[in-house]
């Protein structure tokens, strides 16, 4: 990866974090109460899993659900030279400039085809790009980070002026 001019968190309000929190927090109840009912006594009424092994299978899809909702929150988003990075738990996702036509506040809620992170009321960029879905972040400063994104977008642009 090129040298990191710029990085901007991912801005989660509060109410987005309480959400994001409160899937894991359900998960784990319901494990807690199939498996008091399933060991200890009868909490549900009939049979929750005819066998343990389904309540184990149940038990590990659910994590499974959990984990993978959690490597698709976006944390952080770089600009370097060449292009725009945004950062997941386990990936990096890399727009080069030659495919970004432009970054800009996104105001309003509805936009075409997009790849949408509402993670905010406020601070939500659009990220347009030429033939390919657009990407809204919300980030946490946002009129800095869209006047950095535009301003190496048009350095980018006046050093490779065909593509």
């Amino acid at each position: 990866m090129d040298l990191v001019i710029f990085e901007e968190k991912i801005k989660y309000d509060r109410l987005v974090k309480v959400f994001i929190n409160l899937v894991p927090l359900i998960f784990v109840s319901l494990f807690i109460i199939f498996y008091i009912d399933l060991k200890i006594k009868d909490l549900l009424p009939g049979q929750a899993f005819r066998t343990e092994n389904d309540f184990y299978l149940f038990s590990f899809i659910m994590a499974l659900v959990a984990f993978i909702y959690y490597l698709f929150l976006p944390k952080s988003v770089l600009l370097t030279r060449e292009e725009l990075v945004i950062k997941f738990p386990a990936f990096s996702w890399k727009i080069p400039f030659n495919q970004i036509k432009a970054v800009r506040e996104k105001r309003g809620i509805i936009y075409r085809l997009a790849f949408k992170w509402y993670t905010s009321k406020k601070n939500a960029i659009l990220i347009e790009r030429k033939r390919r879905a657009g990407i809204v972040i919300c980030v946490e400063n946002a009129p800095r980070f869209i006047e950095v994104a535009t301003s190496l977008l048009e350095e980018w642009r006046r050093y490779h002026p065909t593509e």
